[in-house]
Formats: C-alpha cells, structure tokens, sequence
C-alpha cells in the first residue's frame, strides 16, 4: 500500500508559516500536514513563491511515511490553465494581472505592470533609443548642458519639458 502512495496528486489546503503546506488527498479523504515545498532556485538564489489553496500539488513521500514528504511541482487542471504563450515565451503571470514575459525569438522582454515600479539602483544605464509615451515624466528640472545625442548632434531643452530635442 505505501509503494502506491509514494508519489500523489493532492490539493493545497493550507498554507502555513514555516514554508509548509497541508495537502488534502480526496480519493482517500486524508490530509497530509506539514510538507515541505522544494525551491527550483536553491539556497544561492531564492525564490518565495507560494501556492494558493486548490492548487494542484505534486508529492513525494519518504518511506515508510505518508506524513513525511515534499511538495516538489505544482499543476495547472481545467480550473487553473497555463497562461496563453508560445515554446519562445518565458513568462510569470501574477495574481492581480501583472505579467513579465520574455520572447527569445524576437529577444523582447515585455512588463505589464497593474501598479508602481520602482527600481533602485546605484547606477542605472539605458543603452538604446527611449521612448516615454505620458507626461510628466520628470517632476524636476536639468538644462541640458553639453551634452550630444547618438548621432553627436546636440542635446537642447529641459528634462522636465517631456521631450529633450
């Protein structure tokens, strides 16, 4: 009987504090307590991204236990399907409708973001042509100075303005 149940399809039914969760086996009306949900990143680079209760859980016992094991995956079923995409498209969709996707094809990293973003950093660089398609989109002013634009054509104007001619 446990070598059939080494490895089962359950649904999340708790999440708890210590990086654990609860799992409900329906077929045999049996919740599994405290499984540990492995981490894709390791311990160099974390990740903290929990599941929601239903999900579809992935487990794995340790023998002679049902009560000691591991979420190791997560699925998708007919009530939570994967986010539309192509073999190309890296993405994470978020909750609330955020969605970060990058296209290997074209090589283009695309953010929608529902709220703020903020970046910090000790120096940023943005290398290319930028486009900043609302206003205002300094709320303090910079003349210009000396400075050249990528065809070494002088940079006139006001950054506060929306637009550096």
């Amino acid at each position: 009987m446990i070598e059939s149940n080494l490895i089962r399809e359950g649904l999340v039914a708790s999440i708890n504090s210590n990086y654990t969760c609860d799992v409900y086996f329906p077929d045999q009306d049996y919740t599994a307590t405290g499984l540990k949900i492995s981490n894709p990143g390791g311990t160099r680079n974390k990740d903290w991204n929990l599941p929601n209760i239903n999900d579809l859980a992935l487990c794995v016992f340790i023998p002679p236990s049902l009560t000691d094991g591991w979420i190791i995956g997560f699925g998708y079923n007919d009530e939570d399907k994967p986010p539309d995409g192509n073999e190309n498209v890296h993405s994470t969709t978020y909750m609330d409708g955020t969605s970060i996707s990058y296209d290997s094809k074209s090589h283009k990293l695309t953010i929608d973001c529902k709220g703020e973003i903020t970046i910090n950093a000790n120096v940023m660089n943005l290398n290319g042509k930028v486009m900043i398609n609302a206003k205002p989109w300094l709320t303090h002013q910079h003349s210009a100075g000396n400075l050249v634009d990528g065809n070494s054509k002088p940079v006139t104007g006001k950054s506060g303005d929306g637009m550096v001619e």
